[in-house]
């Protein structure tokens, strides 16, 4: 508990208050500490503060009406415990005083409070209670049934009369006697406004205060006409109408029981005198029971709130304010002050818990997609692993660019075998590494004893090639002949086939299968490979030596596999399907970058079984979403994962680096642009991957091949996963889901027709109700409940936002379509500030208009219905295997949480009966009133800013009766002890009681009058309940949505497309705030305008484009080596970025560039232009112009057989190992020579191929490729012949000079700008053929 706490103190006579910290007390023995919630403000307050009465120092603390909870119990308090809520009198010792934020009171001061009214109700009921409970039990001795321990004996009078019945004193005197004297006349004065409710406390009769028979009224109306026999003066009327003494009964006791009011007067002789003082009830037999009989009377509903209770404010620093009204004289009020409830639906707390809500989740969102978590201090954080050992590796592999087709990655693959021999030397006492070749296997050991069982075997594959085919639907495809140079590493785990299997070409390993990790260590032509996929090498190099470190050897074995050749077709990852160890493995890790930098995330996995294994992972990232967009065709790019899956049938994970896409294949994807923080992240996801997969030796990757020639790995159950801010990953099988979608689908909207159904039942249906019908003497009419206000305005609303932030996704398309390539976040600043602004405006705006109580329970009814139609079609999806409408379920769940509370809440209102019954007037214990009209003609239940001077009680002409506001000598200057009154009547209808201002004070504005008793915290449970899944899981793909692709615009995606993707996940992220907008103060939606209008202006006027957001322009040289034509080209997304670069080429000067669409990506334009030659074969003198050399480049002997569709092509290229042959209509099929053949792999697709691309290990190795075409219709074999090229591929350009127009484009080429190369090679020899 604080040291301090909070009080509320008057410095000094007439004032002011001040708001100190003070240290918290010490609670005592017998003593309980309340936490103070709502204040009760008596006169006796202010005429302390202005007249020092009863004050003994300055600074002074009052306040004697309280309610709250107990914060701490003193030793032998039995009566209550902490979390109490407790109500009492309080004053006394400054502690006591209830004007602080903790007030310490004897236990015998306090009760429970009632269970059936509030804690503002309850702080107004002490003081009056006791006083008249001193007046009655303790003075004149009249039995409280009620009263534990209490006298039975005592006075038994039949008549008696309280003076100022309206007033809280009197008032609850009335009802004291009511219960004491169940057959006893009780009469009383006030104002004729309140004597309907008077009788309703149990007064037989009220009398008007001011008429002249006063007294002979009074008198006609006791037993035998002969006057009362006590009198309870509550408010010192004894003083200004001095004729009230006469009627006493001449034979009666004549006891006159005065409330202490300050006045002085004197009472005739015959009369007996008593001055009440409250506390005093405290010292009579039973007294200390008497607060706490006090809360059975209410609880059982035989006491009631004696008067209305009027809200002043909240906090301490209202009670200045209200104490200034109650010495101005407010009528029949009981001023109350309470704690400010801060969860309350009320615009502050909407504003600050929203925003804070909002800000945090997408704080964290934002920091967990941007920032990598940091790689740990410790270097060796497992067994073998050195981060900075990983780091200077990468550095090396990285250090200059080695594609297939290049000599620097033969220099890579040697570095990578003898860091690989290192590796295993430093670890194990004995390995093998076998090089195949052909028609042998060559053996090198590093032990003096070959061992069969060696814990390590390296294969430098330079035996397998493959022949495989791809092409799209309907469309002639390209088919390509490859020769691996992959390096795969066995790490023998322990549960493994011991013997050397894959000795023998036939033979198939025993036992459970292996784990396979994959990692290209093939770079694109321009760019460094630093991520894709250094660090993926890197990674499997430290796994390496982590599972031959001791006591890490895995269960199951572990295939480490190099491949080269992914850049250009997945080639190496085909090539490893001809290799012995491919039938070993199950499952496999493939490690990827398809980005460059950043986080790795898991793009996506086969099924549930194995995605579990990434769960434990430090810092998992990633969504099912990317796995459907790979599946779906809507990713473009592929990688190692699909040979995997598709042709060998494993089982695995796909984890790859994501962004930025700007640097992807360009020359910043180097050690510079990436991290240790992410390569370790990436590491160690791997890490603890492979020790699950390798650690499961159950049959869970165990079953049937499901086609010839794939692996027996059993089958999986797809799966759905995400992970929560980068920490937790969530994993479940997509049949749950669909069993969750289909229950949703069903049983939710069943509950909420249910539920609706009961509340008609009980009579509590507020909601799609406009009015109640209601039966009286005086006939039928209607009592206006507004029960549908409000029901199209949300989806008006929400339809307004949408269509403004997809309007300004149009817009943004229209005038500046590239800006969200540099600016993402700008994009998505100005989207989400205009949807909120929007949302705001026009909810407040509704709500000024037409107030409702129930804009909350539509929106989220209206959020559940929208949720529930999307579900119905991602159920749908769901059944043919697409998860990524999985937040959609959790959405829609939250929403059905939210609109169930909404249904719930309407239990806590009246029933429309009772409600009214209360505002027509019918209570069950009031006079029949005069009916003036019906509740349609006539606004009885106006909010105090509504209300005209007559129904608020001011009205000049209606002289106000004695109170104990009311000075008695008339001067208006000495109000007495407390400021009470009866309700007054609304309007013209005189007699007719409404509302209490309690329930008035809870209806917000204008809302409807019955929303009184709709609770102010459920609120932020359904904004609890829904706005996380929004925020969290939606945020979540938006930002991964859009990080994959705001920077494909460079290869040709639509920019609209990504503006209406962050328009929608926009509306899906704030939709949780629609519901709660129209209680949002003015203030954020304001700064968020200023946030659109400074974003706007920026998205539509500024460059796109920036040195860290570089445009991608995609370079190649065209040179035909029959005529010497020349060109370069640059594709891109065309004017005026593309044109502005290639016009700033000093070479282009006065040349004429040609554009048209580009054949390689049809998406983009490509522009030519005469380039500078390329020296890419060497020539035998630096003088002789390299154009001379161009027919010596390729070498080509076409040879037709005979009366046969088919054709034998002998060529090689000089300085490299990469050709192809192109044809100008489809070939049905071909043979390399030495080739291997694979039924698994289709040779040319079912259209056939219209280009063969050739790559060999070796440099300029001659081919012999044999080709066959099919006869056209109505043409026979032998009668077509076919045309084409035949084109070898450079793509060594490391060595500046080798390229000029590669190295001129890089150097006049603006910073904005990063050059990728458009195909497999950079500069493309061809030569023709013509059969």
């Amino acid at each position: 508990m604080a040291a301090t706490i909070a009080q509320y103190q008057a410095t000094q006579k007439g004032g002011p208050f001040a708001l100190v910290s003070v240290p918290k007390p010490v609670t005592e023995q017998n003593e309980v500490a309340v936490r103070i919630k709502a204040i009760g403000l008596n006169p006796i307050d202010w005429k302390k503060l202005h007249f020092g009465l009863m004050v003994q120092s300055w600074p002074a603390m009052f306040g004697i009406d309280g309610a709250g909870v107990v914060e701490e119990v003193g030793e032998g308090v039995t009566n209550f415990k902490v979390g109490d809520e407790v109500f009492g009198v309080f004053g006394g010792e400054p502690k006591g005083a209830a004007f602080q934020e903790i007030a310490i009171v004897p236990q015998a001061s306090l009760a429970k409070k009632p269970e059936n009214i509030s804690l503002e109700e309850t702080a107004s009921l002490p003081v009056c209670y006791v006083t008249a409970a001193a007046a009655i039990y303790g003075a004149l001795k009249i039995p409280l049934p009620f009263l534990p321990g209490g006298a039975t004996t005592g006075a038994k009078p039949t008549s008696v009369l309280v003076l100022g019945g309206s007033s809280a004193v009197g008032a609850a005197a009335i009802q004291i006697l009511h219960l004491a004297l169940d057959s006893a006349t009780i009469l009383t004065t006030s104002s004729t406004q309140h004597h309907v409710h008077l009788t309703s406390l149990g007064a037989t009769k009220a009398f008007d205060q001011k008429s002249p028979t006063l007294v002979t009224d009074i008198k006609s109306a006791t037993p035998e006409g002969k006057g009362v026999e006590m009198i309870i003066d509550a408010v010192g009327s004894g003083g200004t109408q001095t004729t009230i003494f006469d009627v006493f009964s001449a034979d009666g006791p004549k006891e006159y029981a005065e409330v202490v009011t300050g006045a002085q007067f004197q009472v005739p002789e015959s009369v007996k005198r008593h001055l009440i003082f409250g506390l005093s009830v405290f010292e009579t037999p039973g007294g200390s029971d008497i607060l706490t009989a006090l809360t059975e009377l209410v609880n059982q509903g035989k006491y009631k709130v004696p008067i209305r209770v009027k809200m002043v404010g909240h906090g301490l620093e209202a009670i200045a304010k209200g104490l200034d009204e109650l010495k101005g004289g407010v009528s029949a009020t009981k001023m109350m002050k309470t704690s400010r409830n801060p969860i309350a639906f009320k615009p502050l707390p909407v504003t600050i818990i929203t925003s804070f809500i909002y800000a945090a989740f997408l704080i964290a969102l934002l920091l967990t997609h941007l920032i990598v978590p940091g790689a740990p201090q410790n270097d060796t954080p497992f067994p073998g692993i050195n981060i900075t050992e990983a780091w200077h590796d990468l550095q090396t592999l990285s250090d200059g660019v080695h594609p297939f087709n290049s000599r620097r990655n033969d220099l890579v693959r040697d570095w990578l075998l003898q860091r690989l021999d290192t590796i295993l030397k430093n670890k194990l006492q004995t390995y093998r590494a076998l090089d195949f070749t052909i028609g042998d296997v060559s053996r090198h050991e590093y032990d003096s004893v070959l061992s069969e069982k060696s814990p390590a075997i390296i294969f430098s594959d330079m035996i397998s090639n493959v022949s495989s085919s791809s092409s799209l639907s309907g469309r002639s495809g390209i088919s390509v002949y490859f020769e691996g140079t992959n390096i795969i590493v066995y790490i023998r785990g322990s549960e493994d086939d011991q013997s050397d299997w894959w000795l023998n070409p036939d033979a198939k390993p025993k036992g459970k299968g292996g784990v396979l990790v994959n990692a290209h260590y093939d770079s694109v032509s321009i760019g460094y490979g630093a991520t894709d996929d250094g660090v993926g090498v890197v990674s499997i190099l430290q796994l390496l030596k982590y599972f031959t470190s001791v006591g890490q050897q895995p269960k199951k074995g572990v295939v480490a596999l190099f491949n080269n050749g992914e850049e250009d077709s997945l080639n190496g990852a085909r090539a490893f399907t001809q290799h012995p160890m491919s039938k070993f493995v199950h499952t496999f890790l493939n490690l990827e970058g398809a980005g460059a930098g950043g986080r790795a995330t898991l793009f996506r996995t086969t099924d549930a079984e194995v995605t579990k294994y990434y769960q434990g992972s430090k810092y998992p990232f990633g969504t099912v979403l990317s796995r459907d967009g790979f599946a779906r065709g809507y990713i473009g790019s592929q990688t190692d994962y699909i040979v995997f899956d598709d042709v060998l049938g494993l089982r695995g994970l796909d984890v790859a680096f994501f962004g930025p896409r700007s640097r992807y294949h360009t020359d910043q994807d180097d050690a510079r642009h990436t991290s240790k923080d992410s390569l370790w992240n990436m590491l160690s996801a791997a890490i603890t991957t492979m020790q699950g997969l390798t650690g499961d030796t159950g049959d869970t990757f165990e079953g049937k091949s499901h086609s010839k020639g794939r692996n027996p790995t059993g089958s999986g159950s797809d799966g759905v996963w995400f992970d929560l801010f980068g920490r937790v990953f969530a994993v479940l099988q997509l049949r749950t889901l669909f069993a969750l979608s289909v229950t949703l689908l069903v049983v939710a909207p069943l509950t909420l027709i249910i539920i609706a159904i009961i509340l008609a039942q009980v009579d509590k249906l507020y909601l799609f109700n406009s009015s109640k019908h209601h039966h009286h003497s005086d006939g039928d009419d209607f009592v206006s409940l507004q029960g549908w206000r409000g029901f199209f305005r949300y989806p008006i609303i929400f339809v307004l936002a949408v269509a403004g932030v997809v309007g300004l996704a149009f817009l943004t398309n229209k005038l500046n379509p590239y800006i969200v390539y540099s600016s993402p976040y700008s994009v998505w600043s100005m989207m989400l500030s205009a949807w909120v602004f929007i949302m705001w405006f026009f909810s407040r705006a509704a709500d000024f208009v037409r107030p409702t109580a129930f804009h909350r329970s539509y929106a989220l009814l209206w959020t559940f219905i929208g949720g529930w139609i999307v579900l119905i079609g991602v159920t749908v999806l769901e059944r043919i295997g697409v998860a990524a409408g999985y937040f959609i379920v959790f959405y829609t769940a939250a929403a059905f949480l939210g609109a169930l509370i909404a249904f719930l809440e309407l239990f806590g209102l009246p029933k429309l009966s009772d409600y009214a019954n209360e505002v027509e007037g019918h209570e069950d214990e009031a006079t029949r009133s005069v009916r003036s009209g019906s509740i349609s003609s006539s606004r009885l239940l106006a909010t105090a800013d509504e209300q005209t001077p007559e129904t608020n009680g001011h009205s000049d002409d209606n002289e106000e009766e004695p109170t104990e506001t009311t000075n008695l000598l008339r001067s208006g200057k000495s109000p007495t002890f407390a400021n009470y009154s009866s309700p007054r009547p609304a309007g013209d209808r005189e007699e007719e009681p409404p509302l209490n201002d309690t329930k008035k004070s809870r209806v917000y504005g204008y809302e409807q009058a019955w929303s009184w008793s709709l609770p102010s915290w459920t609120w932020l449970i359904q904004f609890i309940l829904v706005s996380p899944v929004a925020i969290v899981l939606t945020g979540q793909l938006g930002l991964l949505s859009t990080s994959a692709t705001y920077q494909t615009l460079a290869d040709g995606s639509s920019p609209l497309t990504v503006y209406i993707g962050v328009a929608i996940f926009t509306t899906l992220i704030f939709a949780p705030l629609g519901p709660v907008m129209h209680r949002v103060t003015y203030h954020i939606p304001i700064f968020l305008l200023c946030v659109f209008a400074g974003t706007l202006i920026y998205n539509l006027l500024a460059f796109p484009f920036s040195g860290n957001n570089r445009l991608k322009l995609f370079f190649i040289q065209r040179v035909d080596l029959d005529t010497g034509i020349n060109e370069a080209s640059l594709s891109g997304i065309g004017s005026p970025f593309l044109d502005e670069v290639i016009y700033g080429l000093p070479s282009v000067a006065g040349q004429t560039v040609r554009c048209s669409r580009s054949n390689v990506r049809p998406l983009l334009t490509e522009c030519a232009w005469n380039g500078l030659s390329p020296r890419v074969v060497p020539i035998t003198h630096p003088e002789i112009p390299p154009q001379l050399g161009y027919a010596n480049w390729i070498s080509v002997n076409v040879t037709r057989l005979e009366g046969q569709n088919a054709a034998r092509f002998h060529l090689f290229g000089r300085n490299t190992r990469g050709c192809k042959i192109t044809f100008n209509r489809p070939i049905a099929d071909f043979t390399v020579d030495g080739a291997a053949d694979d039924s698994r792999f289709q040779r040319v697709p079912e259209n056939g191929s219209k280009e063969i691309r050739l790559w060999s290990r070796t440099w300029e190795k001659p081919w012999d490729v044999d080709i066959r075409w099919d006869a056209s219709e109505g043409k026979k074999v032998g009668e077509e012949g076919l045309d084409g090229k035949v084109i070898c591929l450079w793509n060594d350009e490391d060595a500046r000079g080798k390229i000029p127009a590669l190295d001129e484009v890089r150097r006049f080429a603006p910073d904005w700008v990063a050059i990728a190369n458009l195909g497999s090679g950079l500069v493309e020899g061809s030569k023709s053929f013509l059969l």
